[in-house]
């Protein structure tokens, strides 16, 4: 277990405490972690915290093109009332509550879920102590936690709550922000379940990109996939591009090939999700997607230089 806290009063430098500690750690994975920070009402607005608010937003919010699911999404699947209205209505009922919380899944979310998206992000609770309220507390709880990317939107999203509450109680001078992870673990090339653009693009896309043989569009989506180490594997945006190119013709096997050794080892990579989260084979296979997807790129490179 690992406890992390500053006293500066900084959020950037408890994200930066907690990266440090997970980076150090067998793995860069860390087994049950609190972090825990005081912070001036006027941080949670600060320039950092404030860089991350608008994917914030977006993971709050009921829908999004941007990321595969959202946790608002869960949150406010209650008809009566949505998860962050129900909290600030509960604190003003009374203020030391143990019941002004936000739950975000159920056992009906992860039975048969497998390794499908859902969140890992479970719950948030704010109250009072004593019924003073110029003191917030609030803490947040998650199933597993990706700190060098994620953990910055994490804190996002529970400062806009804080900043609903003070909306209500308009005296805080101080917010405890404290964050519980059963598993806390850095990977830098996670990218917070964002759509990327080829998925986004659709089969249609693939399919006219192949046709013109819009070299340079094919190598950013690559790209973009090579910088990503996704927790759900999906393998038809890939699937889709080496059908294309070998119905269509206009890239050469060097490419196909490469293409479908990466499908293949997405595959592997699934397979191997379903038997462990974290750990070294899953490391080797995320690098031997990467490996095939520079190969591709680079072959395609040469393809487009030859076509001018």
């Amino acid at each position: 277990m690992e406890i992390v806290s500053v006293d500066d009063g900084s959020l950037e430098s408890l994200w930066k405490a907690v990266c440090d500690v997970c980076k150090d750690a067998e793995d860069r994975c860390v087994q049950s972690l609190v972090a825990h920070g005081t912070f001036a009402p006027g941080e949670l607005g600060g320039e950092w915290i404030s860089l991350h608010k608008r994917d914030a937003r977006e993971w709050q919010s009921e829908q999004s093109d941007v990321f595969l699911f959202t946790h608002g999404s869960f949150m406010n699947r209650c008809r009566a009332s949505s998860g962050v209205d129900f909290m600030l209505t509960e604190l003003k009922r009374k203020k030391d509550s143990n019941r002004a919380l936000v739950s975000l899944i159920d056992m009906e979310d992860l039975v048969g879920s497998d390794d499908a998206p859902i969140p890992s992000f479970l719950l948030m609770q704010c109250g009072f102590r004593n019924g003073d309220t110029t003191a917030l507390h609030l803490s947040t709880y998650f199933r597993a936690l990706e700190v060098c990317n994620f953990l910055p939107i994490n804190l996002a999203e529970a400062c806009l709550v804080a900043e609903a509450v003070m909306e209500e109680f308009n005296n805080i001078e101080k917010v405890h922000l404290t964050t519980h992870a059963f598993r806390a673990y850095y990977k830098k090339r996670f990218r917070c379940f964002r759509i990327n653009d080829m998925d986004a693009a659709g089969n249609r896309a693939i399919l006219r990109a192949v046709k013109d043989r819009d070299d340079e569009k094919l190598m950013l989506w690559l790209r973009e996939k090579a910088n990503d180490e996704p927790t759900f594997v999906s393998t038809s945006s890939l699937q889709q591009l080496l059908d294309c190119a070998r119905e269509l013709g206009g890239y050469n096997e060097k490419v196909c090939d490469a293409l479908e050794r990466t499908i293949e080892t997405q595959k592997q990579l699934a397979t191997a999700r379903k038997i462990a989260s974290q750990g070294r084979q899953i490391e080797e296979l995320n690098q031997s997607i990467r490996t095939s997807l520079e190969l591709a790129i680079n072959e395609l490179r040469e393809l487009h230089r030859d076509r001018k």
